[in-house]
C-alpha cells in the first residue's frame, strides 16, 4: 500500500523563498493536487539539525504553530515539506504597514497560546522574532524555524548552548548562567517592541556591542507615548532580567492585554492583501521560514566582528569583554597578543581579515530523540547521514593521495 505522505515526493518546486546558512526555502507545489506547500532544503552535511527540526515539528499540532507534512531525501539533500503561509512573516509585515494595539494584543495572544503549547512539551524555541512569526492568506499567525529549538528531558532543569539572534536573547543565555523556557519569554517580549516601533532596542547598534548592553542594562521598554499602560505593563512582565520573577507564557495569557481582545485576523488579512511577491526579505531573515545564519547576527557555533569598526580604546575593551563573556582568559590573551602585534607594526590591510577578525568557537551539541520520528524519516536522515561521511571520507582520501603523490614520485627518482 503506497504511503499517503508520497503525493508531497512529488512536487514542482515554484521560486526560492529565502535562504539561511545550511538549507533554502522554496514554494512549491503537490502535482497531484495542486496543493501549495512550503520546503526547507537542508544539506545533508546538516543532517542532525534537519532531525531535531523535524523531531520536533512532529510533535507541534497546533494552531499557532507551522504544519509539518513530510520529509524525504532528493539530490543530496533533505527535503522537509511544510505548511506555506501566504502573508509572509510579521517582519514583512511591519515594513510595510504599522499595527494598531488591538492587533498587537491579538497577534501576541496567538503567539503565546503556540509559546505555550511548546512549553508543555518542554521545548524552547531560542529563536522567537517577528522573522519567524508568520502569516497565513487568513491573518492567523503561526511559530516557525525549529532549526535551534531543543526539547529538555524531565532530568534536565538548565540548557547552557549559548544560540539564537543576538537583539532578540535573553540576559541569562548571553552571560551563560544556564536557561529554560524562560528566554523565549523575553524575546517575546522584545518582539512586541518590535512589532509596536517596527525595530527590536539597539538595532542601531552592532550585534557584539547590543549583547553585551542587554546582559548589563535594565530592560527595554516601549518607547512611544501612544501605547496603554496596560501594553507597557504586559511588555514588562516578559523582560524581567531575573528569570525566576519572569511571567510564564500561561500567567501571560491571564492578563487583560490578551484575555479580553477580539479576533483581529480579518484587520490582519486586510493589512497583507498588499500585491505579495515570491520573495520575502527582511533584515535578520531572508527567509518567511528560517533565520538567516550570519556569523555577526546569529551566536551558535561561531561568531566573528571586524575590529575596523572600533577606535584604538573600544578595541581592547571589547576583546577582554568578549573574553569574559566567554570565560575563557585564553581567548583575551590570544586576541590582544594579535592586536599588540598589529599595533606595533603599525599595519591595517584592509584585505587581511585574519589580522583584523576576533572569532570565537562555542561548543554546541544537538541532541535528538531518535524515537519521535517514524521509521520512514528515520530511513531518510539514515541515508543523507552516510551519504555525507562518505563525501567527508572521498574528500579525505583525495587529500590524502594529494600528500602522497610528491613523496612517491621523490621515491621513484631514487
Amino acid at each position: 500500500m503506497q504511503n499517503p505522505k508520497s503525493k508531497y515526493e512529488d512536487i514542482k518546486l515554484i521560486s526560492q523563498l529565502g535562504y539561511g546558512g545550511f538549507s533554502t526555502v522554496w514554494k512549491a507545489q503537490v502535482k497531484s493536487t495542486n496543493e501549495i506547500v512550503a520546503v526547507k532544503k537542508v544539506s545533508n552535511e546538516y543532517t542532525q539539525k534537519a532531525a531535531l527540526e523535524i523531531s520536533v515539528l512532529r510533535r507541534c499540532k497546533h494552531k499557532n504553530i507551522i504544519k509539518y507534512f513530510h520529509t524525504f531525501s532528493k539530490d543530496g539533500e533533505i527535503w522537509i515539506i511544510m505548511e506555506y503561509c501566504a502573508g509572509g512573516s510579521l517582519a514583512d509585515l511591519i515594513k510595510k504597514k504599522s499595527l494598531n494595539e488591538k492587533q498587537i494584543a491579538y497577534i501576541s495572544r496567538e503567539v503565546l497560546e503556540g509559546i505555550e503549547f511548546l512549553h508543555s512539551l518542554n521545548i524552547i524555541h531560542r529563536d522567537i522574532k517577528a522573522s519567524n512569526i508568520l502569516l497565513t492568506e487568513d491573518g492567523q499567525p503561526k511559530i516557525s524555524d525549529f532549526g535551534v529549538s531543543v526539547w529538555m528531558s524531565s532530568e534536565e532543569k538548565k540548557q547552557y548552548t549559548q544560540i539564537g539572534t543576538p537583539l532578540w536573547m535573553a540576559p541569562e543565555l548571553i552571560t551563560k548562567q544556564g536557561y529554560d523556557q524562560k528566554i523565549d519569554i523575553w524575546s517575546f517580549g522584545i518582539t512586541l517592541i518590535e512589532l509596536a516601533e517596527k525595530n527590536p532596542p539597539y538595532s542601531n547598534l552592532h550585534s557584539v556591542q547590543a549583547v553585551m548592553l542587554i546582559s548589563k542594562n535594565p530592560p527595554p521598554q516601549l518607547t512611544a507615548n501612544v501605547w496603554s499602560k496596560e501594553f507597557q505593563y504586559f511588555v514588562s512582565l516578559c523582560l524581567i532580567k531575573l528569570p525566576s520573577l519572569r511571567a510564564k507564557a500561561q500567567d501571560l495569557l491571564k492578563e487583560s492585554f490578551v484575555k479580553n481582545v477580539k479576533d483581529q485576523s480579518n484587520e490582519i488579512k486586510e493589512l497583507i492583501s498588499f500585491p505579495l511577491s515570491d520573495s520575502f526579505t527582511v533584515d535578520e531573515s531572508k527567509s518567511t521560514l528560517e533565520s538567516t545564519v550570519d556569523p555577526d547576527d546569529v551566536l551558535s557555533n561561531h561568531f566573528s566582528y571586524d575590529l575596523h569598526e572600533f577606535d584604538e580604546d573600544e578595541k581592547k575593551d571589547l576583546i577582554i569583554d568578549l573574553g569574559a563573556l566567554c570565560e575563557d582568559p585564553s581567548l583575551i590573551q590570544e586576541n590582544l597578543a594579535i592586536f599588540k602585534k598589529n599595533e606595533e607594526t603599525n599595519q591595517k590591510n584592509e584585505d587581511d581579515e585574519e589580522e583584523h577578525q576576533i572569532s570565537i568557537q562555542i561548543p554546541r551539541k544537538i541532541k535528538i530523540d531518535f524515537d519521535l520520528l517514524d521509521k520512514h524519516e528515520l530511513q531518510t536522515i539514515l541515508e543523507a547521514q552516510t551519504e555525507s561521511m562518505q563525501k567527508v571520507i572521498k574528500n579525505i582520501q583525495i587529500k590524502y593521495e594529494e600528500f602522497l603523490k610528491p613523496i612517491q614520485e621523490a621515491i621513484k627518482k631514487k
